[in-house]
């Protein structure tokens, strides 16, 4: 059998008066994005869920976020050994498509040697975010913990 060139560029080839060039099948589209900011502040009274776990280990928090729709959609903050008051104060930048439903999912976590834990993960809508405006928003895990958390839409 022959070898020759594809049935389409050949086509494209003979309808071009100039030499065919390939690249120019291809055709980008660019399209605006938004950028969350999102500053993990500080957490309180972290628990595990009961007086049981957190009497045979103190956990070691740290949250976990999750965009999936977001390219590097996955940051997590450091963890505090045996801290249930962390203050964390990290912030992370993600890239938006706003032409899609965005939910963010936190993730509260207890680190440990072998394999982390997760405490609870809670998620926010972010489609409601209006642009250029802070919001400032204490999400809640389990019965007590809470984590406060700045989301910026730009």
């Amino acid at each position: 059998m022959k070898k020759g060139k594809p049935a389409l560029v050949k086509r494209l080839a003979s309808e071009a008066s100039f030499e065919f060039d390939p690249f120019q099948v291809f055709e980008v589209r660019h399209r605006a994005c938004s950028l969350l900011y999102v500053t993990v502040k500080c957490g309180r009274n972290i628990s595990k869920g009961s007086s049981t776990k957190d009497l045979m280990d103190t956990p070691d928090p740290y949250v976990r976020l999750r965009l999936p729709n977001s390219p590097d959609g996955r940051r997590k903050t450091m963890h505090y050994d045996n801290e249930i008051n962390p203050k964390w104060e990290e912030s992370f930048r993600f890239y938006l498509d706003t032409d899609k439903n965005n939910t963010l999912y936190l993730d509260l976590m207890d680190a440990n040697v072998i394999s982390d834990e997760v405490i609870d993960t809670q998620e926010f809508k972010l489609n409601n975010l209006e642009p250029g405006r802070a919001e400032h928003i204490t999400f809640k895990f389990k019965e007590s913990s809470e984590v406060d958390v700045d989301l910026k839409l730009v």
